[in-house]
């Protein structure tokens, strides 16, 4: 970790993690807020991944491709789970938020258990 950079950089995430619990059939939204303590706005570039209980990366998570945090203040991102393209199993991956000298990252998962039998 650098921690030089990390303690400089204007902008951070306050949004700890999505977690998606168990997605239903209609797509699932879920909000990033981020914060910016510096004197002018950051662009943050977001992209997003998830990866199934097989490693594969799959095309089920996506986000808005860009956020304005203006000086001094707060934005969110909105991501979207389309939760019906998955089957059973853990689902992990994330957020990435990029801007010059920034890169943040919120941890996003989903769950669909079996039906239990009986």
């Amino acid at each position: 970790m650098d921690v030089d950079r990390a303690t400089a950089a204007q902008a951070r995430a306050t949004t700890a993690n999505l977690d998606f619990r168990t997605p239903g059939t209609e797509p699932a939204t879920k909000e990033i807020t981020y914060a910016n303590s510096g004197g002018e706005p950051v662009t943050l570039s977001l992209t997003s991944s998830l990866r199934g209980p097989d490693g594969e990366p799959l095309d089920v998570l996506s986000t808005d491709s860009t956020v304005t945090v203006p000086a001094h203040g707060t934005a969110t991102a909105t991501a979207t789970l389309r939760g019906a393209d998955l089957g059973f199993g853990a689902y992990v991956g994330g957020v990435v938020a990029r801007a010059d000298g920034v890169r943040l990252t919120t941890p996003a998962s989903a769950y669909l258990a079996a039906p239990k039998p009986g």
